[in-house]
């Protein structure tokens, strides 16, 4: 019983601000979507230091591959976050 009256009190709080779940969503949608990129920019440019000779290759293959980890969790957690408006 008291379950239920808390999921109907959340719900009603909810209804009344929902721009704080909006925000929340959006905050968290930036920092993945900033992951993915910095993942992006960390699969890129070891490759390019690489090539002009700046990097050698042990470097390469560990930036890449946490850069290849981070690009895909950044962008598959950012894509799976909805904002609360469109549901």
């Amino acid at each position: 019983m008291w379950g239920s009256l808390l999921a109907l009190q959340h719900e009603i709080e909810k209804s009344l601000n929902p721009s704080t779940e909006t925000k929340t969503n959006i905050n968290m949608n930036t920092v993945f979507k900033t992951l993915g990129r910095i993942g992006l920019l960390l699969t890129i440019l070891p490759s390019i230091l690489y090539f002009i000779d700046k990097m050698e290759l042990e470097d390469v293959k560990l930036y890449m591959t946490i850069g290849m980890v981070a690009w895909f969790v950044g962008s598959i957690l950012a894509s799976r976050l909805v904002p609360a408006d469109s549901e």
